[in-house]
């Protein structure tokens, strides 16, 4: 034992020491099949995806010492600090008593239980009462002597039992209970094979543990003096191979060791092994304690090589174990670390000789070219591929181009060609940003320059330029040809597409079709690489989709063969290549911006569907090439492959675990492995619940959906979160339902959960019970007491229906007195209306008389006074004649005077015989009320005569408009009244005594004649005066509503109006008023009103509708 820990100590401090040794020629995972290798071309795969984890993932000591994983996915770490549980979400520390460091880890294959080895501790994982793994100790099932053995290196489970190794004792656990053996001097090193046991007795050799004796396997004193490194089943489960410092690799054939030779042996000398596995696609990993890790195939081919320049976070590997989805669990003295294998994928990057952004990659003539931001590289294949710089370039390489032998490249210096030692100078331009070969007899090339396009024709083994494209000056990104010889090139300044047509492919001398199409307007953020080729013909990447060129309408329209290419989820297209058979695709997924690459497959019905095939991990690219055997190289700012063409062990299946169910204050009610009733019973408190779950699907990021049956609907959207809330659950069944989905598209269903949330005490069933109880004897009490009661309310009610029917019968009598007085009072204010509507008339006929008699009075006293001086001048003529003094002077005076009187007497009973004449047609009209016809314009003037006097003392003027040879059929003294009435309404309300103001009377003839409709004429009333408050508009036709009241205003004037216009003219009339700008009107205004001229007017007006023919009354 002693022994032991000097050589394990002086491991360490060697570890130590080389630690940070740099190893020459870094690569990794060279080959993927399971196919021999011997006769294989020499590989060019990088590095495989590797995943590190540091102590401030795990929370625990750095150093770890074994791996495993459980049937259920479940990956334990032996850890310096204790015993780590993963799910690959979420680690768990499970301590050992004494905080013993673990050493070693098993795995019963008949019941799953995870055994630990550890500093003087033997143990395994048992579930407590929640359900929670805790390690469970075997000391007390050992003997006391036997209790003290220091660390357990090694522990191995099989259907024999399980095995713990010491160096100075062997233990088991089996079917017949605990056995142990002493070493002669140390138990060095140990393995299973199958269901055979094999340790190193150090001085003793190999030994076998048969029944219960440990015997000397045949040939096994060869290790008697020389140490075993590591033991391990391989290249076959049968099969032993032990690896020595000294004698090297050593397969054993039962009978004899013989020596494997391989590419590393020189490594052991210097680099001590330390673990070693074999690998699902049949090649060994084998870990050192200095310089990381290597891969053998199964002829001992240094295939690959993993270290800390490569990713891994040590180059001391204590342990290695791969997992059920081919990924290398590594542990380290600094770490854990998972590397992928089993996938078609690899990276390349400044640790394999590559710098710089990757820009254009080509194979020539069996050697992988690839353009950087840093220049041209060449990959040289084999166990460590490593890029070599071309010489003679400088600068960016931007695309290559293969012409027969020759390997063109655009570089930021012009155009270039591979010579055998190095690139040369073919024409020298401002940065050659693309190629395009034009084939034919006479081939040529287009180049891309910084502004424009130049033409380059083959000399042999150099190039001749003959010219650049006139009228192309723009920057071109990409370029293609398509099946009819068109040439279409991309800006990469602008979202301008360009289409080259020569006629005959004269594209030297001959004139070259241009047309630009600004793709822009149809496509917005179109980005900068999007023109492609597809087989054979020009399309434009679009987000989702491919768009075609409708060059009639010079427009860009979807095709519809891609319109329905994702069915799930949101990508975009970033790239599209030709294969035989249909397309491959490079998509970006929003979500997450991962860069996916995907084949199309046609449908039925023609159209194309994609299929993603692998996932890239990169968010960017600056280029993609796709070999003619399915290869894929991905160009970022490293270099990505993928062999599609070698089918991948990703889609292996998974388990979904749940791993908690917890209470809304944190508490633990189940864990993932409790045992007990199937269904979790849950007080009434316990309704919030947190159900945290995880999938063992190491590949990448993991998507979970959740349906809890008796809440959810149907299943969740895919989430990121391993972690479902339900709060306020009532109570009742449920069934918890999970589903996972991995980096590799594979779904799995978790077994359901279910679940019983008791009620609260007051839903309990008992306690309904008593609720029905309690509810019937209230129901009881309430019909007994509603019954009583319903009696005493019938009693109650018969005493006051005889009381209501006393009381109706005395008011049947009031009600019918009642009606005698109102039906008297109605008929004394029906005779009382009559008579205030004749006074009305009366004393508006007196007004018109009082005012014709003052007209009148005027000629008749001018008459007067022109007869009275005519009797004096008479007088005085006959006077002078009889006195004999006559002279004719006097005669010829008289005489002058007498004629001018008699004029002027003349002249005035004519005006007062005019007047009389209209009075006597006005006041027979109104007295007679007769219909007859007459001429509306000359009626209208006669009124206007008769109506002057009402204003003669006041600075009023009053305007009559109305068209000549308006023939009406009607009631002229009815429409003389109703005139009347409107300008004494004016007089009286819109003007002060003394205020000057005008009024209009204008007629306008309606073009509305109709069958049923006649002829109508629209006559307006208006003034300039104050207008009518529009608070008094609704009631202007009222009987009896007046503001002038106290000024001797009755209120019958305008309901006297309304009744002639409406009952004895048959028409309508409605009034407008006009205050501050605005129009405010009576409810009945129909718009042709506001033709006038009158609608801005301040004032009021009122306007008549009536009829040419008035209907018979």
């Amino acid at each position: 034992m002693v022994l032991l820990q000097r050589f394990l100590r002086t491991l360490y401090s060697s570890c130590c020491r080389h630690m940070f040794t740099f190893i020459k020629g870094f690569s990794c995972l060279l080959f993927f099949s399971m196919k021999s290798a011997v006769a294989a071309p020499l590989p060019e795969f990088g590095l495989p995806p590797i995943k590190v984890y540091l102590a401030a993932d795990y929370q625990a000591h750095r150093q770890n010492w074994a791996v495993t994983q459980t049937a259920d996915g479940l990956i334990y770490v032996g850890n310096e600090g204790g015993l780590l549980e993963f799910d690959g979400l979420r680690w768990r520390l499970i301590p050992l008593p004494n905080n013993s460091q673990v050493r070693a880890l098993a795995v019963d294959p008949t019941s799953g239980r995870v055994y630990v080895g550890a500093v003087n501790e033997i143990g395994y994982l048992t579930p407590d009462a929640a359900g929670l793994l805790q390690y469970q100790s075997l000391l007390p099932q050992l003997p006391p002597d036997q209790r003290a053995f220091s660390s357990v290196w090694h522990c191995h489970a099989n259907h024999r039992g399980v095995f713990f190794t010491t160096s100075g004792r062997l233990f088991r656990f089996g079917p017949d209970g605990l056995k142990s053996w002493p070493s002669q001097q140390q138990f060095v090193h140990s393995v299973v094979i199958g269901e055979r046991f094999f340790l190193r007795d150090e001085g003793v050799g190999l030994l076998e543990q048969a029944g219960d004796m440990l015997q000397l396997v045949p040939d096994g004193a060869v290790f008697a003096e020389k140490r075993i490194s590591v033991m391990v089943a391989w290249p076959g489960q049968d099969d032993l191979l032990a690896v020595s410092r000294t004698l090297g690799f050593m397969r054993y054939n039962g009978q004899k060791f013989s020596r494997w030779p391989t590419d590393i042996d020189n490594e052991l000398l210097t680099k001590a092994v330390y673990s070693a596995w074999p690998l699902m696609d049949g090649r060994l990993a084998v870990g050192m304690l200095q310089g990381g890790m290597y891969i053998l195939d199964k002829n001992g081919r240094n295939v690959g090589q993993l270290n800390r320049q490569t990713g891994l976070p040590d180059n001391s590997m204590f342990k290695l174990m791969q997992d059920r989805e081919q990924g290398l669990w590594i542990a380290t003295n600094t770490g854990l670390a998972r590397a992928q294998f089993g996938q078609t994928f690899s990276r390349f990057d400044l640790t394999h000789g590559l710098d710089g952004s990757v820009y254009s990659m080509l194979r020539h003539q069996g050697l992988m070219y690839v353009g950087t931001s840093q220049g041209l590289y060449r990959l040289s294949p084999g166990p460590i591929p490593k890029f070599e710089v071309v010489a003679g370039l400088t600068g960016s390489v931007w695309a290559l181009q293969q012409y027969q032998d020759q390997l063109l490249i655009a570089n930021d210096a012009g155009v270039y060609r591979l010579g055998p030692t190095g690139a040369e100078l073919l024409y020298k331009c401002d940065i050659a940003n693309n190629f395009l070969l034009l084939p034919g007899s006479q081939p040529l090339l287009l180049v891309a320059e910084l502004n424009g396009i130049a033409l380059l024709k083959p000399d042999g083994q150099h190039w001749q330029a003959v010219g650049k494209i006139a009228g192309v000056d723009e920057s071109i990104n990409g370029m293609m040809r398509d099946a009819n010889g068109v040439v279409w090139l991309s800006s990469r300044d602008k979202p301008l597409l360009l289409r080259l047509h020569a006629p005959d492919d004269h594209w030297v001398q001959g004139k070259i079709d241009i047309r630009r199409h600004e793709i822009s307007t149809n496509l917005p953020d179109v980005g900068i690489n999007w023109l492609a080729d597809l087989q054979g013909q020009m399309r434009v990447m679009y987000r989702n989709s491919l768009y075609q060129l409708d060059e009639a309408n010079n427009q860009l329209i979807p095709d519809p063969r891609f319109q329905q290419l994702f069915i799930q989820g949101d990508f975009s297209i970033v790239a599209v290549g030709n294969t035989a058979d249909g397309q491959w695709l490079l998509a970006q997924q929003q979500s997450n911006q991962h860069l996916i690459l995907g084949q199309t497959i046609l449908q039925p019905d023609g159209s194309y569907r994609w299929q993603a095939l692998q996932d890239t991990g990169s968010r960017a690219h600056s280029g993609l090439y796709r070999e003619a055997n399915g290869r894929f190289w991905l160009g970022t700012t490293e270099l990505y492959q993928w062999d599609l063409t070698v089918p991948a062990a990703s889609g292996v299946p998974f388990d979904l675990l749940l791993r908690k169910v917890l209470a809304a204050d944190g508490h633990v009610l189940r864990h993932a492995s409790a045992i007990g009733d199937p269904v979790l019973s849950l007080d009434y408190q316990q309704n919030k619940l947190r159900f945290e779950f995880a999938a063992t699907s190491y590949l990448g990021q993991n998507q979970y959906a959740v349906w809890l049956d008796g809440v959810d609907k149907g299943w969740s959207e895919w989430s990121n979160e391993a972690f479902a809330n339900y709060n306020s659950l009532w109570e009742g069944r449920y069934v918890l339902n999970v589903k996972a989905r991995n980096a590799a598209g594979v779904e799995v269903q978790m077994d359901p959960l279910a679940f019983q949330i008791a009620p609260p005490w007051f839903r309990a069933p008992l306690m309904y019970l008593s609720y029905l109880l309690a509810l019937f004897l209230l129901i009881n009490r309430w019909y007994r007491w509603r019954t009583q009661r319903l009696r005493q309310e019938a009693l109650a009610l018969e005493h006051m229906v005889e009381k209501r029917t006393e009381q109706l019968s005395e008011a049947k009598i009031q009600v019918e007195h009642t009606v005698e007085e109102l039906q008297h009072t109605l008929t004394s204010l029906k005779s009382t209306q009559r008579q205030l509507v004749r006074s009305e008339k009366m004393a508006a006929l007196g007004q018109l008389v009082a005012g014709v008699a003052h007209e009148v009075n005027t000629p008749l006293g001018v008459a007067l006074t022109g007869s009275s001086f005519l009797r004096e001048s008479t007088e005085a003529l006959a006077s002078t004649l009889s006195t004999g003094q006559l002279r004719k002077q006097d005669l010829d005076n008289f005489l002058g005077s007498a004629l001018e009187s008699s004029q002027l007497i003349e002249r005035n009973l004519h005006r007062a015989a005019n007047l009389i004449s209209n009075f006597k047609q006005v006041s027979v009209d109104r007295t007679s009320g007769d219909r007859r016809q007459f001429e509306l314009k000359s009626f209208l003037v006669e009124v206007e005569q008769s109506l002057v006097t009402l204003w003669r003392q006041r600075p009023l003027q009053f305007t009559v408009a109305c068209p000549a040879g308006i023939a009406m059929d009607s009631y002229p003294g009815t429409l003389s009244q109703v005139i009347t009435i409107l300008a004494q309404n004016s007089l009286l309300h819109a003007f002060a005594p003394d205020q000057a103001g005008q009024m209009w009377l204008i007629v306008r003839l309606l073009e509305n004649e109709t069958a049923d409709q006649p002829a109508q004429i629209e006559l307006t009333f208006a003034d300039n005066g104050k207008g009518i408050p529009a608070a008094d508009l609704d009631k202007v036709f009222e009987p009896f509503f007046t503001t002038k009241r106290a000024q001797g205003g009755t209120g019958l004037g305008l309901h006297i109006l309304f009744n002639l216009v409406t009952e004895r003219l048959g028409g309508t009339v409605y009034v407008e008023t006009m205050q501050n700008g605005s129009s405010q009107h009576d409810g009945a205004q129909n718009g042709s009103s506001q033709k006038d001229g009158l609608a801005s007017q301040q004032g009021c007006r009122f306007m008549l509708v009536l009829p040419m023919v008035a209907p018979k009354v």
